[in-house]
């Protein structure tokens, strides 16, 4: 079953920090796959397109390798998120998970939080 249906949509959501290149989606529970079209692709090629819109209208840069995260807007006795999710967008796939992974402290130093 494919639960994520439920609750993993974009006005569920709202930005919570924008990590520039180079970042990477770890703890990943969704990813698309270069070599085949699994079962969540088309959902996460949706989901990802107004995760991005969601960033553009934040003035912020589109790239290659770069980690959206967010915050739920959820918040009730029968439904609460306790952690944010990460969307990341690697070489034409995009992932969510729990955690992101940045490569020096370049990067960290540029990240975006709101």
């Amino acid at each position: 079953m494919r639960e994520y249906i439920l609750w993993l949509k974009s006005t569920n959501f709202e930005v919570a920090a924008f990590y520039p290149y180079t970042s990477i989606v770890c703890n990943r529970i969704l990813s698309q796959d270069h070599n085949y079209k699994s079962d969540e692709h088309d959902f996460l090629e949706k989901f990802g397109n107004e995760v991005l819109e969601m960033i553009v209208q934040k003035g912020l840069k589109i790239d290659n390798k770069i980690v959206v995260e967010l915050k739920s807007k959820i918040s009730n006795d029968f439904f609460c998120f306790k952690s944010n999710i990460f969307v990341g967008f690697k070489d034409g796939c995009i992932s969510v998970g729990l955690g992101v992974w940045q490569p020096d402290a370049f990067t960290k130093k540029i990240n975006v939080k709101f």
